[in-house]
């Protein structure tokens, strides 16, 4: 063998080399986003929930309807995002408008996401699932709502139990309302689970 085949095999086996670090870092930064993503729908689940209740009465104030907003979709909605005929207390007053708005449909998904959640762990025949409902409608959704100490003795359950209910429960909870981007696929396909049998 002589010097440049010598080096060309060292500079194939290098770059077989980097290509392998390349792929495994590749795939180390997909698998973090994506536990990143996951683990904020996860919050956003959470703090969804915690603020129901006060989505609620913000909602109840709204000043337009759904209707009301549809009526005005072409010319006003565009208009406003071009910023034509309106000075900056109607801007204030339409931002204030929106907001309401869009507080009543996140409300109404929410309600429409928990109904669905209760369905699905009735349906379940599990009472597991079913306390973990209880226990998520109870500690979020209950006005006024319960503390994690009261669900305990209500449920007649450690506390530690209402907070791994609770977490399991949002998981589920996380994918009705974000659809299949609230499913960690990694530790679905590590349960068991694959896409097609």
């Amino acid at each position: 063998m002589d010097l440049s085949e010598l080096e060309e095999r060292i500079l194939r086996m290098a770059a077989e080399e980097g290509a392998k670090v390349a792929i495994k870092t590749m795939e180390s930064a997909r698998k973090k986003a994506e536990k990143e993503r996951i683990d904020r729908r996860l919050h956003n689940t959470k703090l969804l929930l915690e603020n129901y209740r006060m989505f609620v009465v913000h909602a109840g104030h709204a000043i337009y309807s759904s209707s009301d907003v549809l009526d005005e979709l072409p010319e006003k909605i565009l208009g406003r995002m071009m910023g034509d005929d309106l000075d900056d207390d109607e801007i204030y007053i339409e931002s204030i408008k929106s907001s309401k708005l869009r507080t009543a449909i996140i409300v109404k998904h929410i309600e429409d996401m928990v109904s669905m959640y209760e369905i699905f762990c009735e349906k379940s025949g599990n009472k597991e699932e079913q306390r973990r409902y209880r226990v998520l409608k109870m500690r979020y959704i209950d006005d006024p709502g319960v503390n994690v100490c009261e669900i305990a003795e209500i449920e007649n359950m450690a506390v530690r139990t209402v907070y791994k209910d609770l977490d399991k429960a949002i998981r589920k909870l996380s994918a009705l309302i974000f659809g299949i981007d609230g499913i960690n696929f990694d530790s679905w396909a590590k349960s068991g689970h694959t896409l097609c049998k």
